[in-house]
Parts: structure tokens; sequence; C-alpha cells
């Protein structure tokens, strides 16, 4: 259908564009599940490096400065 009518190139970076959206929500929602995990188990000592060790793991520091607006919308 998108071929149709904006051609075939064009359809297939649509294409592109909506795997990389559901790949990046997709590892959103993994991030705020393991994130609800360690804050619901707050015990840990360093809260605050535990956190920034699972943004380290999941996400560059160009994707960590999108994470804010997850973090307070999960």
């Amino acid at each position: 259908m998108r071929a149709a009518s904006v051609g075939p190139e064009a359809a297939n970076r649509l294409g592109d564009v909506d795997r990389e959206q559901a790949e990046w929500k997709a590892r959103i929602d993994a991030y705020l599940g393991e994130r609800k995990r360690l804050l619901a188990n707050s015990g840990s000592s360093d809260l605050s490096a535990a956190l920034q060790q699972l943004r380290d793991a999941r996400f560059t520091p160009d994707e960590q400065r999108r994470l804010a607006a997850y973090e307070q919308n999960p």
C-alpha cells in the first residue's frame, strides 16, 4: 500500500523507520521493567550507581539523553 502511494524506495525507508521505532520501544520497555525492579528493591546500597550501570549497559550516551522523558512517563 505504501509502495503504491510513495513508491517502492520510500516505502522501504518507511519500513526501516517502523522497524527502528519498534526496536527502540522494545528496548525502552525492557529497560523500564528492569528499572522498576531495581527501584522496588531499593534496599540496594547504591541505587544511583545500579541505575546508571543499567543505562550504560543498554543505551549509548546519546540515547541516554532521551531516557529522561520515558522515565518520567513510563
